[in-house]
C-alpha cells in the first residue's frame, strides 16, 4: 500500500463486505471516490436486493425514489451539484442587485469637474 502502483482494490472491497451495517457502508464506500466501481457495485447490489426482496417491496418502485436510493452511495457527486448551483444562485442574485442598483441610481453622463 505504501507503493505509487499498489492495487488496494480487493482490500478496500473486502473490507467493505465485512461491514455488516447498510449506512456504515455506504460511509466506507464513498469515501472510496476514486473507486467508482466499488460505488456501483455496492449501490446496485444493495438496491436490487432491496427492490426483489419479496417482504420489503410490494410493488414496483418509481424510477426516482431507485434514482434518489443510487445517490445515497455517491453523495460527494450530491456536495458538488450542491455546489454548483449555490454558486449559480449566487451569480443570479449578484447580476439582479447590479441591475437593480442601475435602475435606482443610474451612472451619470457628465463628468464632475475638481475644483
Amino acid at each position: 500500500m505504501d507503493k505509487d502502483d499498489a492495487d488496494c482494490g480487493p482490500l478496500i472491497e473486502c473490507t467493505a463486505g465485512t461491514l455488516d451495517d447498510e449506512v456504515l457502508q455506504q460511509l466506507f464506500v464513498s469515501t472510496q471516490q476514486t473507486n467508482m466501481e466499488l460505488c456501483m457495485k455496492y449501490a446496485v447490489e444493495r438496491i436490487l436486493l432491496e427492490l426483489f426482496d419479496s417482504a420489503k417491496t410490494t410493488a414496483f418502485e418509481g424510477h426516482e425514489e431507485i434514482i434518489a436510493k443510487s445517490g445515497a452511495w455517491f453523495p460527494h457527486i450530491w456536495v458538488v451539484r450542491l455546489l454548483i448551483l449555490s454558486g449559480m444562485l449566487i451569480e443570479k442574485v449578484a447580476d439582479s442587485l447590479t441591475a437593480f442598483r442601475e435602475c435606482v441610481d443610474p451612472p451619470s453622463s457628465s463628468s464632475h469637474a475638481v475644483s
